[in-house]
């Protein structure tokens, strides 16, 4: 509710039509970018955006930050903000930070209600693998892929996958021709970008084709007909059964569950765990880092939300999902309008990304990692194993078992042998003394 009030005070400042400067980071400095290039970012880059008019005489400045903008690029920006602000506004300007796909209804109207994203961005000054990019409208050799995201025009990969019912897709073919792919679901506001791409991208032709009359050369541009996100509630959304996203955590020191409005996948958050309802099917998503006690507690949740809901939905008619970060299906990614497969990666870290490359782990189709039903889910936390499993490290662990106290995933009887006490005596004992006892058997 909070970002929704601060939107409507920068509403309030005037029509957006004021005269900007924008300067793009690149190796611990900033370069003004060409008025032609007004309202195309990277998403590798950070960008600062110096916005004055008549009722703004202070000025404001923005510093949008790319979702793979490195973080020197984005500690360059907030330095720059300062000495921009001194310089060219006497240090009055308003200073606002703003995160890709979270911009400010002032912000969006500064360049035309439009928005255009692209992947990549120039190299980091840490030299980063990031990879630099040549001018994007000096790329016609190339075919690329755009989805239409209320007012928001983002780069994609190239993959049939990646189309989804509720949005609409632009395909850039060289020789400055494309396809407009419009998704049964897709909005008015949507409709009224895609009417200008011809423009934004100067084309020659554009062809517009609704979902499932496609021609066979759209298919062979994306490489193959897939299967891709489509279904009654994407295709025919409604107001009454809009999706909901709520955060659950711990952290504050009791759990806590609270609903997150015009979220992004920039709302899942991976120390904690989240629930996605969709109506038809409701997801506990299991943030990586998510403690165990969050995620007994949020499937305890969707438990309970299901059996208080008056709308008729129980656990026999809703489908009740939970699946892993980096794991997850295409039906729970539609949902958040532009997902990207690499936003956490660097959460990752190099040695866990150096690891599983070694492994060859695929982290979007591992077989292993689909989605389990809730009560399934909820066995996995009571669920006993070997004391030679519970002594692996505890990112080995299997799914469900408490690091903290992994002796109680033991049977009774291995319980017994490996304690030489029954688990009635072992929890009448001080803390310390369990612990000394825990350390002796190679579970601590």
């Amino acid at each position: 509710m909070q970002i929704s009030r601060k939107q409507s005070i920068y509403q309030t400042i005037d029509d957006s039509s004021g005269k900007k400067k924008i300067w793009r980071v690149a190796a611990f400095d900033i370069h003004l970018i060409p008025e032609s290039d007004y309202g195309i970012f990277y998403a590798g880059d950070s960008y600062i955006i110096l916005y004055t008019s008549e009722k703004v005489p202070g000025g404001i400045i923005y510093y949008w930050l790319g979702n793979h903008s490195t973080i020197d690029e984005k500690a360059t920006a907030a330095m720059f903000v300062n000495k921009i602000d001194e310089n060219e506004c006497k240090g009055k300007a308003m200073q606002m930070r703003v995160i890709q796909f979270k911009e400010p209804e002032h912000f969006l109207k500064m360049f035309g209600n439009v928005l255009v994203i692209l992947k990549g961005g120039v190299e980091s000054g840490f030299k980063s693998p990031k990879i630099a990019l040549n001018d994007f409208f000096k790329r016609d050799d190339t075919c690329q892929m755009f989805q239409i995201r209320g007012r928001r025009i983002v780069e994609v990969n190239v993959e049939p996958r990646n189309l989804n019912s509720n949005d609409i897709f632009f395909v850039k073919t060289s020789n400055k021709q494309g396809y407009t792919w419009i998704g049964k679901g897709a909005s008015q506001e949507e409709q009224e970008t895609a009417l200008k791409i011809p423009e934004i991208f100067e084309l020659i032709e554009n062809k517009q084709i609704a979902e499932g009359e496609e021609p066979t050369a759209f298919w062979y541009l994306l490489g193959g007909k897939e299967p891709y996100a489509k279904g009654e509630r994407l295709e025919n959304p409604s107001p009454e059964y809009e999706s909901r996203l709520f955060h659950c955590s711990n952290a504050r020191g009791k759990f806590h569950v609270e609903e997150i409005v015009d979220f992004t996948q920039q709302d899942l958050e991976s120390d904690d765990v989240m629930i996605l309802d969709t109506f038809d099917e409701i997801y506990v998503w299991l943030g990586q880092n998510s403690n165990i006690e969050e995620k007994k507690a949020a499937l305890d949740t969707v438990l309970r939300y299901v059996a208080a809901d008056k709308s008729g939905r129980n656990e026999e008619n809703t489908n009740l999902l939970v699946v892993k970060q980096k794991y997850e299906p295409t039906t729970f990614k539609a949902h958040f309008g532009i997902w990207d497969e690499n936003l956490w990666d660097n959460e990752l870290g190099y040695d866990k990304l150096k690891e599983l490359i070694s492994r060859n782990v695929d982290f979007i189709h591992d077989p292993k990692n689909e989605p389990l039903q809730v009560r399934q889910m909820e066995a996995e936390f009571t669920k006993t194993h070997p004391i030679e499993v519970l002594r692996a490290k505890t990112d080995q662990l299997p799914f469900g078992v408490d690091a903290a106290n992994k002796e109680k995933h033991l049977s009774d009887a291995d319980f017994e042998k490996a304690f030489g006490m029954p688990k009635t005596h072992y929890e009448a004992l001080p803390k310390w003394r369990q612990i000394e006892h825990k350390k002796r058997v190679g579970l601590f």
